[in-house]
Parts: structure tokens; sequence; C-alpha cells
């Protein structure tokens, strides 16, 4: 490993760091069932189609079964296979069966299950390959979303970089907490603002800008200069990102619909799901922070691997989804 350049090693880990992080299809899948006459349903599905895959597939397994009628052919639009179907439950209803998304088991794809019945009040719950069915009759609720906020920043390296970015910038406890305080304001705000429909930017040119907020960082960091705006003022640099970090994370629930009086519920345990892992990992990095091999080699870290890291990664991003754009 001696012989190997500084660069070429950074770019052969992040190739395999990027290839993990794209096997995780943020933007979640939706299913959503309406009872329009007694015992008959509506049940319309939309799944998110990846780059250069063929068309995903959208099973649904009903326990006792329905019979399934007038199924419609699979659309494509605006990045997703769209479909529709009804179902006839007579004699009975939904309520007390099964519902269960097997092929949730074979891949890590998140889907949103709203069930609107004639009479009584809505369900809204969160499926993913580690809980792949529900019962209708459950008041499984919105409490998914806490997990799902606790899963996406632990499972989002552009952000978790970010955030390493700036602990590595920070030089004392007090502006550790204002820089990290000043990010979670920020993408509370704009993540709030997306999901109540208050602004509308496309997910592709946020993402980019996220992975453009990881190179300043990186580049900061590789030049070390004291008097830059974002080392004299760090919190101001983690408060201005942090507004379009929260548009990305936004992405994972403003585009699906959710019934209006699960949304601001959604949204809190969502946002405190997303705070509880960023708690997680910076003390797990402070904790990291302490163990000899990393204070005998703190300055090549902070000065070289880690800018070099995230320079090199946050550039495949930023280009991979500039191309996604044009």
């Amino acid at each position: 490993m001696k012989g190997l350049p500084l660069g070429l090693l950074c770019l052969l880990l992040n190739l395999l760091l990027y290839g993990q992080a794209r096997a995780h299809e943020l933007r979640p899948a939706q299913l959503d069932i309406e009872e329009t006459l007694p015992g008959q349903y509506l049940v319309q599905w939309k799944v998110p189609q990846q780059q250069n895959q063929a068309i995903p597939k959208f099973h649904l397994q009903i326990s006792p079964p329905c019979q399934q009628q007038s199924v419609s052919s699979v659309k494509l639009l605006q990045g997703y296979a769209m479909g529709s179907l009804m179902l006839d439950c007579n004699p009975g209803t939904l309520a007390g069966r099964h519902l269960s998304l097997p092929d949730l088991s074979s891949n890590l794809l998140d889907t949103l299950v709203h069930y609107q019945p004639l009479d009584g009040p809505s369900q809204s719950s969160l499926l993913n390959y580690q809980n792949t069915g529900l019962d209708v009759a459950e008041p499984a609720a919105v409490l998914g979303f806490y997990r799902l906020g606790i899963y996406h920043i632990l499972t989002g390296i552009d952000h978790l970089l970010f955030v390493l970015g700036l602990l590595a910038l920070v030089s004392s406890l007090r502006t550790l907490l204002l820089t990290i305080t000043a990010f979670t304001v920020a993408h509370s705000i704009t993540l709030t603002a997306a999901v109540l429909g208050w602004v509308h930017v496309p997910s592709a040119p946020t993402e980019a800008a996220i992975a453009l907020s990881l190179l300043m960082v990186g580049r900061e960091l590789l030049i070390h200069n004291p008097d830059s705006l974002i080392m004299q003022k760090p919190w101001l640099a983690a408060g201005l990102f942090g507004l379009v970090h929260g548009l990305g994370f936004a992405g994972a629930l403003s585009e699906h619909g959710l019934p209006p009086g699960d949304i601001p519920v959604a949204l809190l345990l969502f946002n405190l799901g997303v705070e509880t892992g960023q708690v997680f990992f910076v003390l797990l990095i402070l904790i990291l922070a302490r163990a000899a091999w990393v204070q005998r080699h703190r300055l090549q870290l902070r000065n070289r691997w880690l800018p070099y890291g995230m320079g090199s990664l946050a550039g495949m991003m930023f280009i991979s989804r500039v191309l996604q754009i044009v």
C-alpha cells in the first residue's frame, strides 16, 4: 500500500463507497389504497426507476386474499413506474387482513402505504426490507418515519461526510456546538418548507448542490487558510449549506402525497430521526478521535486523507448528478 499514490487510493476507496451509497434508493415507493364502495378498493402504486435498470415490478399480497380486477398497464412518468388495480374484498373489507410486499425482502426500497376506508380514520405505514407487511386494523400510523429519519442519515454518505468535514473545521467545543446547531436549524427549515409545499426545488439540482458543498468543505480542509470565512465562521457555512441539505432530506418525503392529517407528525418524527442519527454519528466521531492511532496521525488525517477522500467522492457525485440534470 505504501507505493500506491494517495489520489489513486482515494479514488478506489470512493468507487467502492459510492457504489454502496447508490445501492439504496432514497426515494420511497408509494402504495395508496382507497375504498371507493363497500368492499371495493382502488389500489395505486408508484415505484422509483433507477437509471439504466428495467421497469420495476410491484407485487401486493393480501391474506385472506381479495379478488383483483381491472389491472392497468404500467406507465413511466418523471422517473417513476406507476400502475393501478381494483380489489374486490366482498364479503367483508380489508380491515383485519394482512398486506405484504414480498419484493421488499430482496431490495432496499422503502414503501409508504396509505389506506383510506369509506368510514373511519386513514392509516399510514412505512414498510421496508425488514418489515414487509402490516395488519390493516393496526394503528401503525407514522411511527416508522422516526426510523426512516435515522436510516436515511446513517446511510446518506454525502450528509455524513459533510458533518465530518464540519467537525474537522472546528477548533473548540463551543464552536462545534454552534456549528452543529446551525446545520440542524437550517436543514430543519428547508425540510419543513419542502414537505409542506412552501418551496419546490427539483431533486437533481439539489443533490448536485449537496455534492458541491462537500467539494467546498474539502477544499477548505486542504488549503487550511485560517483567514477564510469558512474557517473563521464554520457555523455560517453550516447554516447556508444546511439549507440545501434540508431539501435533500425532504426528497424522501415531499413527493409522495401524505394525507394532510399525517404530515405534521410524520415530518416531526422524521426530523427527530435525522437528528438522532446525526447526534449518534457526531458522538461516534468524537470517541474515535480520542483513539491513540488517530491522535498520532491527526494532522495527516485532517489535512490530507479527509480532504482528498471528500474531494474525490464529491467530484464523482457531482458529475453523476449533473448528468442526471442534462
